[in-house]
């Protein structure tokens, strides 16, 4: 059966009934003998008994003959309810009621009445009244803030928020980029100065929709200049050639190579500037670095003469040393070949007689850069004096020093030998100045 309950009071605990809730039993029984077949819905789950002031509630009980009276109920009650409350000439009120203790009683129902509750409040902001432990205050809904566009001073649109003026601004930006094909580096930005001034009394008919301003900012009349920068660059290699120049020191038919050939390049890097989407001409400008090639420079002999000979100075004289003295790369021996041209070759350097074993000495203090085995030198130690200055010891038969020691005038830096292209033992000499071989006659004493 259905039970009713006094919400109010804890006063139904005993067994005696009271008389108000058999009143109320009464009612829901003729409501129940009179209510038709079909549930259409339970609206009536509150009784207001208006003579006691009391709100009565109908709650299920476990009793199994009422079970099948369940949909009668919920169809007959709210006729019966209001049945009731004109037979007791008042209305029936609505139900306020809050964690199953009603909230009118007849202290307060005139001031319940008076004052109605108020449009918007929840029932979260009406438990935060009550003090009892475990109430917690409802979290007001996040608040929006309409947000102007502002380009250049003036205000173009107006959003519902900050994110929503980002959001968009990032769209036209993003939809202005993608209309650039061009391959390169990019980069893409806002022209002018674009701001975002925050409108708490902008009104509801001031504010644009997002799709209405982002049809607006692509258009082909927006307000807003995307500039997108593409860079891009090209390189061609220049070629290099081969020039000879005339060189009467040299003998006729010889030739040395005093610079080696180097290609250049000309690069060229393009700054194509796009607006809106659109390419600029007047805004776009290209750079070009170019790097001039060197030409190979050959010296061509042009001295008849025959043949170099022991004790000649062939050739011309080089640069003198500031603080440099050279003396022989050996203690005894003498001129056997002269710098010069030589059976049809420019030999360029001057060879000493010597026996496999005899000592080579430094010609002059410096450090050594190599002392290797080269080809047609054989052993062969090179050392760097300085100021441009560097001497060649060829043919050796032994080392006695290593890349990188340091060694004075006269110290011992070898043994002659026959190693290379040559019949028999001796010392090729040669000294260099920045790289290009000289008579070593113009700087060291003749024997």
């Amino acid at each position: 059966m259905e039970e009713e309950k006094d919400i109010l009071t804890e006063e139904n605990n005993g067994s005696e009934i009271p008389v108000e809730a058999e009143m109320i039993d009464q009612a829901v029984e003729e409501a129940t003998e009179h209510a038709g077949g079909e549930d259409d819905g339970f609206f009536g789950r509150y009784i207001w008994d208006e003579e006691t002031g009391r709100l009565y509630e109908i709650t299920e009980t476990p009793k199994k003959k009422w079970d099948r009276l369940l949909p009668l109920l919920l169809l007959a009650l709210p006729v019966t309810a209001l049945a009731f409350g004109i037979a007791k000439g008042s209305s029936l009120l609505p139900p306020e009621c809050y964690n199953g203790t009603s909230i009118l009683s007849e202290s307060n129902v005139g001031e319940q009445l008076a004052q109605p509750k108020a449009y918007g409040a929840s029932d979260a902001e009406e438990a935060t009244a009550d003090n009892s432990p475990g109430t917690e205050q409802a979290m007001a809904p996040e608040q929006y803030t309409p947000c102007a566009i502002v380009i250049d001073g003036r205000t173009r649109a107006v959003l519902a928020s900050t994110e929503a003026a980002e959001s968009l601004l990032e769209e036209v930006k993003s939809y202005f980029d993608g209309k650039v094909t061009e391959s390169g580096d990019r980069t893409t930005e806002l022209y002018g100065a674009v701001e975002m001034q925050p409108q708490p009394d902008a009104k509801p008919e001031d504010i644009s929709s997002y799709d209405q301003v982002y049809e607006k900012f692509t258009s082909s009349s927006s307000p807003l200049k995307v500039i997108t920068t593409v860079t891009s660059s090209e390189t061609k290699e220049l070629p290099f050639g081969s020039k000879v120049e005339k060189d009467p020191t040299l003998v006729a038919g010889t030739g040395i190579t005093l610079t080696l050939g180097r290609a250049g390049s000309r690069t060229t890097v393009n700054h194509t500037v796009y607006i809106n989407g659109e390419k600029s001409s007047s805004r776009s400008k290209s750079e070009t670095v170019t790097v001039e090639p060197q030409d190979t420079v050959i010296l061509q002999g042009t001295d008849k003469k025959s043949g170099g000979e022991p004790g000649r100075h062939e050739g011309k004289e080089g640069r003198k040393p500031e603080a440099l003295s050279f003396a022989s790369p050996v203690a005894e021996g003498e001129i056997i070949s002269n710098y010069g041209q030589r059976d049809g070759v420019l030999h360029l350097g001057l060879d000493y007689a010597a026996k496999t074993g005899d000592p080579v000495l430094s010609s002059e203090g410096g450090t050594v850069v190599c002392a290797i085995n080269r080809g047609g030198y054989g052993n062969i130690i090179e050392i760097d004096h300085g100021e441009g200055f560097v001497t060649r010891y060829a043919h050796l038969s032994q080392f006695s020093v290593a890349p990188g020691d340091k060694v004075a005038k006269g110290q011992i830096i070898g043994k002659a030998g026959d190693s290379g292209s040559c019949t028999e033992a001796h010392l090729h000499f040669e000294l260099r100045i920045d790289g290009i071989a000289y008579n070593p006659r113009y700087y060291i004493k003749e024997n």
